[in-house]
């Protein structure tokens, strides 16, 4: 398995997108039409779940810029969920961790449609 994703609504304004597997120039073009889709739908918040991920590269990083730049158009959000230090650590030495609402599991979630 290179790569997977597959979304769950945790509710009519929650999507939830669980990735697995690799994320690099050849899988990043299939995870930003699948949040191109996930996002069409309207959900104002769009979970994207990174724990099963093995690898991302700055292709990756790039479909996760995109998806929240069509949030922030949609005046939607989109929130990164990972328990996993690596990633957290690549979102800090991008820069990126000060872009991205970041946080470890799905439950936290629901929540932040109230901030």
């Amino acid at each position: 398995m290179l790569f997977r994703s597959r979304e769950r609504a945790l509710s009519s304004e929650i999507e939830i997108v669980e990735v697995a597997g690799e994320i690099d120039v050849y899988t990043a073009p299939r995870l930003r039409s699948h949040l191109e889709e996930v996002i069409a739908r309207g959900a104002p918040l769009v979970g994207v779940a990174l724990d099963d991920v093995r690898y991302l590269d700055s292709s990756g990083l790039a479909a996760l810029i995109a998806a929240q730049a069509a949030l922030d158009q949609r005046h939607g959000r989109l929130i990164l969920i990972t328990s996993k230090p690596r990633i957290v650590r690549l979102l800090q030495l991008t820069g990126l961790a000060d872009v991205f609402t970041v946080v470890g599991e799905i439950s936290e979630v629901p929540r932040l449609l109230e901030a």
